[in-house]
């Protein structure tokens, strides 16, 4: 408000709390309030912010009122604050709305229904509509941040729009905006705000308004599709949160202007006797005017000033501030001197153990000794210590006395102990591929000395056998190392199979005792056995219990049995034929089961390959018979193998760090998660302060090996640190006078710190005050704590200071007759004798410098006792007279009628100035001639006027003949009749014989198969009556690919012969990017002066399809010759030309094409405009390109709707 005047009406006070300055979570300040009574209370402020321990989700966004403006016509501006990611999560494809409108809800809709670790369609946010306001996109602005924990942040980098995010607006919710992170931050874990801003109309009318900020991301990375699009390692996180700000609805009801006024005095005084060493003044301004009964808020300033003998100590008690404003009434700055005196210093010692042991106590080298003088301390011997430095801040050992107190500090180091010995441990651990541990982690070396050697040994186990070392083992045999290595042996399962051949009856032929087939086999190996023949006996099957003839080994012993008959009668050779259906680990799928049983020799058989649920089939067995053939004597085993579908069995494995008493030194992390059994996993032991490794928890799983179906628990376990007992002590500082007034009281400059911390305290300027030395009972300024306490204690002493003499300086501007050009200024105002001055001399318009005036001072030198004026003359300019003329133009017929009456071309100007008019085209007519009283049309002015005059002839009259009409539409429908995109006109009632194109188009979910039987030409020209153009689609099959579309860009420019770009003919973009195969235009062009040749060598078609890469269309000119007329005479053709038909220019723009990562839905909309921009959407592009469409023919689409390709908006 402005303090001249006097408002009417109601204001109300708020409290405002600023983020930005109480940054942590719980915030204990002090204020100090003045009080009626004009004393100084102190009030204590606790401000907590704990919102994000109740609303975990503001660690993922947080938005707040950041500030508001009142403004006189009732209205407010407000600016927002949201806060993206205080928890530092790893954001895949974040997209942020922010949206005056309070946002009710979500309703995602994925790529793949139900799938939300497939991008995003719509997220489906539905708002309810209750905006005061709008969001000024202008005031959009991204940045990196720190966020404190009170939500408020420090603002780092400004994100580029455009490069690092985008900004769009939302088509269904035009009050919401849809901020994109892209390029490097496409996957971020930075911290960033968002701010942004509107106006709100009228805060009378409303309490309060409100924003809402949603963050929608992905927290795993993106991942290959099997189809298109992307998919996520994990679901989509949706969180979003508002913001309101409360108005005050403050009133104004009247303003009324009172001149009140105020002064200000300036006055300097000797504070130790109170004379006053510069008079009582009023403050003077920039212009040099007193600043006495002048208007409330203008500025002022003053400073300090120098006195011999004396020096400023401090502004005077009741002084008002030395820079401010002015205020009603009168308002006194005080500044107080001290006397100086002559100057003394002091030079201290001090020696002290590197662990702060003082080995003797600071003692003085020079007390109160002359500024100057020298001084010198030596190196001394203490038993057990040598000397190894100066002190970090000491003074040099030998030198010269200065102002204030020198502190020598020598420091010594203790002779060396003998160091201790570094020790190393080596453990062991037998475990299965599956995680089964076989033996449990044992100690092979405790304790062990580096360097030395130890050996591990491969053991055996029932049904396993010794395959590999574990990924992470250190070496079976080695040496010891610092910390612990771990040995780790891997077994893998094993089996066994055996077969026998019986009778009948059970018992073993002659030759048919059991034989092992394999022994201590790994788990999945293959296996065959055969049928033999035994005199008087023949094969009749195998045994109920016995094991597949032929299969794979499995962890459970197998017993194969063929069983034989005694012969009663010769029998004739017969043959058998099984089958049998198996896993890769064993497991019978079907049993076996006879295809031929006792067959004829030679009769054919034949087997199949079946299908079981969880399995697929993966070879024939080893020893297996071929599944089809012919029956042989003896029996043919045809094995099946399947392999099962991967159906992983998983493990955990966690690691957590306890001391001996239970206490927790590190919670429970997660090594291995859902991972699969049998994959190696590794540990490591940890280094704790005040705390030793001391061995595994006795329920603690091996610190390195394989995972196992279920969770492994790994239990590192330490012990507390004895630590010694550490001796302490503290120094405190304190600054007095010597007459014993306490400048700055006791600070603690260590507090209970550890015996030989180094400490520094530091001598400080007192206003009036100087350092005279240290008090004869305070410790050394700086050293190493010692136990106990320390008390450093600087004195100081008065100031007087010496009377200096002072003087002016002004600088004034004049010319020769009198007049002020500058008036005066002040260079030097009251400064020391002796102090430099400078002027300078400066222009002014019209005059020149001719010298300094007679009673000046110089321009430049000191500053004397009294004023000094310098004073610069200066002369007026002489300006010779210029000649001026103008010209004039006119363009009439050979009648007299006026086609375009007089215009100025110059007015007024310079003699010998250039000018030029030029032949312009007038409906009707044709160009004849120049009057004969006309001037020339281009040369240079002459004094007074020239007036040219272009004659131009009607054209006789020709017969419009009639002009044939008609008609071209589109329509878009799919194989089954179902309309993609209604009947829209291409060309409407136009002339025959004008051409027209239409384009394929994309649509979702189909492809284009070929025009309808019924159709007319997709391109070509308009013909009398209707034509139809009818696009047919097919719907696309299930699980669409993604085709990488080829692009292409146009460019068209205009040159003269040779190759130079005429004005407005300079290289413009035609298509950017453009789809391969869709159409580009341009135009030929008119430049005044110049007519169209030909097409450049090597220049693409004027109009055409656009190719993958570049193409340029160079259109090229000839410059006109200009016919010179006779003096007086008209110059007329003997043919007259028709003139030409001007044609519509192309009109080309560079506007950057709008490209938006963000995921929108369907909306149509139709623009009705002959130029359509390409659209660029988030998964196809439609850049087929339409702009230029208004020439070459094709004038007639003006006007004519064209459907874009909607964006989906992003709801």
């Amino acid at each position: 408000m402005d303090p001249n005047k006097i408002y009417n009406g109601t204001i109300n006070i708020g409290t405002y709390v600023d983020r930005d300055y109480f940054k942590n979570k719980v915030n204990k300040v002090s204020h100090e309030i003045k009080t009626a009574d004009g004393k100084t209370a102190t009030v204590p402020l606790e401000v907590i912010f704990d919102g994000l321990d109740i609303h975990p989700g503001l660690g993922e966004v947080s938005v707040y009122g950041k500030k508001t403006i009142d403004n006189s016509d009732g209205s407010s501006d407000i600016a927002w604050a949201t806060v993206i990611n205080k928890v530092k999560v790893e954001m895949n494809d974040a997209t942020v709305y922010i949206s005056p409108d309070k946002i009710t809800g979500v309703k995602p809709e994925y790529r793949v229904p139900g799938d939300n670790q497939t991008e995003w369609n719509t997220l489906g946010i539905k708002y309810d509509e209750n905006q005061a306001y709008v969001i000024n996109p202008d005031t959009i602005e991204v940045y990196e941040v720190d966020v404190f924990d009170s939500m408020g942040y420090s603002k780092g980098k400004q994100l580029v729009k455009g490069t690092d995010y985008t900004v769009d607006q939302s088509e269904l919710n035009p009050h919401a905006y849809v901020i994109n992170f892209i390029g490097d931050y496409a996957s971020t874990n930075k911290q960033f705000v968002i701010e942004y801003g509107g106006k709100v109309p009228n805060t009378q009318n409303i309490g309060s308004t409100t924003t809402d900020s949603l963050v929608a991301y992905y927290e795993g990375k993106r991942v290959d599709s099997r189809y298109y699009g992307y998919d996520y390692e994990h679901p989509i996180n949706i969180v979003w949160n508002a913001a309101d700000i409360n108005f005050n609805n403050s009133s104004i009801t009247g303003i009324t202007s009172e001149d009140i006024t105020g002064s200000v005095t300036v006055v300097h005084i000797d504070a130790s006797t109170g004379k006053t060493l510069k008079a009582e003044d009023y403050v003077v301004d920039s212009q040099g005017q007193p600043l006495h009964d002048v208007e409330q808020g203008t500025p002022y300033t003053t400073k300090s000033e120098n006195f011999e003998g004396y020096r400023f100590t401090t502004m005077g008690y009741n002084s008002d501030p030395a820079t401010g404003e002015v205020k009603q009434g009168l308002q006194r700055v005080i500044y107080l001197y001290v006397p100086t005196e002559a100057k003394k210093g002091n030079v201290d010692v001090t020696y002290v153990a590197e662990d702060g042991t003082v080995l003797e106590k600071t003692s003085d080298v020079v007390k109160d000794g002359k500024v100057g003088s020298t001084y010198e301390t030596t190196q001394k011997t203490f038993d057990g210590y040598k000397f190894k430095r100066m002190g970090e801040f000491s003074a040099d050992a030998t030198g010269q006395v200065e102002e204030g107190t020198k502190h020598v500090v020598y420091v010594y180091t203790k002779n060396p102990e003998t160091p201790v010995e570094k020790k190393g441990n080596v453990d062991v651990t037998y475990v299965a591929e599956d995680g089964t541990v076989l033996e449990k982690t044992s100690d092979v070396v405790k304790d062990g000395e580096i360097g030395s050697n130890y050996t591990t040994t491969q053991k055996t186990f029932n049904g396993y056998k010794f395959k590999r070392m574990g990924e992470f083992s250190a070496d079976a045999t080695g040496q010891v190392e610092e910390g612990t290595k771990h040995v780790v042996y891997v077994y893998a399962k094993t089996g066994n199979v055996d077969v026998k051949y019986v009778d009948t009856e059970g018992k073993e032929l002659p030759g048919g005792e059991l034989t092992p087939v394999k022994t201590d086999e790994e788990v999945g190996t293959e296996y065959g056995t055969t049928q033999k023949s035994f005199d008087g006996y023949h094969f009749v099957k195998m045994d109920n219990a016995s094991a597949p003839a032929a299969g794979v080994v499995t962890a459970k012993d197998q017993h194969v049995i063929y069983v034989y008959e005694k012969d009663t009668t010769p029998v004739q050779p017969k043959g058998n034929v099984d089958v049998v259906y198996v896993a890769e680990d064993g497991t019978v799928l079907e049993p076996q089961s006879d295809v031929a049983k006792d067959a004829e020799l030679g009769t054919v058989y034949s087997t199949e390959q079946k299908e079981f649920k969880g399995y697929t089939f993966s070879h024939m067995g080893q020893y297996s018979a071929s599944p089809t053939g012919t029956v042989e004597e003896g029996t043919k085993h045809v094995i099946y193998v399947y392999s099962k579908n991967p159906e992983l069995k998983k493990g955990s494995v966690d690691v957590k760090y306890i001391a001996k008493d239970g206490k927790v030194l590190e919670d429970v992390s997660s090594v291995k998660e859902n991972a699969p059994v049998g994959e190696d996993y590794k540990t490591e032991e940890k280094s704790f302060n005040g705390y030793h490794f001391v061995g595994m928890d006795k329920t603690s799983d091996p610190t390195t090996g394989l995972v196992a179906e279920g969770t492994k628990h790994v239990i590192y376990v330490y012990e507390k640190d004895v630590t010694p007992e550490v001796k302490k002590g503290s120094v405190d500082v304190k600054y007095v006078t010597t007459d014993g007034k306490v400048l700055e009281n006791v600070t603690k400059v260590k507090d209970n710190a550890p015996v030989g911390e180094e400490y520094t305290t530091e001598e400080k300027s007192f206003d009036g005050y100087h350092f005279v030395g240290m008090d004869k009972t305070s410790d050394s300024a700086n050293g190493k704590v010692t136990e106990g306490d320390k008390h450093v204690v600087y004195v100081y002493e008065k100031d007087v200071t010496p009377e200096v003499k002072k003087g002016s300086v002004d600088v004034k501007y004049v010319t020769t007759d009198g007049k002020v050009l500058e008036d005066v200024t002040k260079v030097k105002d009251n400064a020391p004798v002796g102090e430099e001055y400078t002027t300078e001399e400066k222009s002014f318009d019209g005059y020149h410098f001719v010298g300094m005036d007679k009673t000046s001072d110089s321009a430049n030198g000191k500053v004397t006792e009294g004023d000094k004026h310098v004073v610069y003359v200066y002369e007026k300019d002489v300006t010779p007279e210029v000649k001026k003329g103008s010209v004039d133009v006119k363009y009439v017929t050979t009648d007299g009628k006026v086609l375009e009456d007089v215009t100025k071309v110059k007015d007024n100007a310079p003699v010998g100035e250039a000018y030029t008019t030029e032949e312009k085209s007038f409906d009707g007519y044709h160009f004849v001639g120049m009057d004969k009283t006309s001037d020339s049309a281009n040369g240079k002015v002459t004094e007074g006027d020239k007036h040219v005059v272009y004659v131009y002839e009607k054209n006789p009259e020709t017969p419009t003949p009639e002009v044939k009409k008609g008609s071209v539409d589109v329509k878009y429908v799919t194989t089954d009749g179902k309309v993609l995109e209604d009947v829209t006109k291409v060309k409407d009632n136009v002339p025959v014989g004008e051409s027209y194109t239409t384009e394929e188009k994309s649509f979702d979910g189909y492809h284009f198969v070929g025009m309808d039987k019924t159709s007319d030409s997709a391109n070509g020209k308009v013909t009398e009556g209707d034509k139809h153009i009818v696009y047919v689609y097919e719907k696309d099959p299930e699980v669409p690919t993604t085709p990488v579309e080829k692009k292409g860009s146009v460019y068209v420019k205009y040159v003269d012969e040779n190759g130079n770009e005429l004005p407005g003919g300079e290289k413009t973009t035609v298509v950017k990017d453009g789809k391969v195969g869709s159409y580009y235009f341009t135009t030929e062009k008119d430049f005044d002066g110049y007519t169209f040749s030909h097409m450049a060598e090597g220049s693409s078609d004027p109009t055409g399809k656009v190719v993958e890469g570049d193409q340029q269309v160079v259109y090229v000119y000839t410059k006109n010759n200009t016919p010179q007329p006779e003096p007086n005479k008209p110059e007329v053709p003997t043919t007259p030309e028709t003139p030409a038909v001007p044609q519509e220019e192309k009109t080309t723009t560079n506007t950057p094409v709008k490209t938006s990562t963000s995921k929108v839905s369907v909306e149509k909309v139709t623009v009705n405009k002959a130029a359509v921009l390409p659209q660029t959407g988030d998964k196809k592009e439609n850049n087929s390109s339409v702009m230029g469409l208004v020439s070459l023919g094709l004038a007639g689409l003006l006007g004519l709707g064209i459907k874009r390709k909607e964006e989906k908006d992003n709801h």
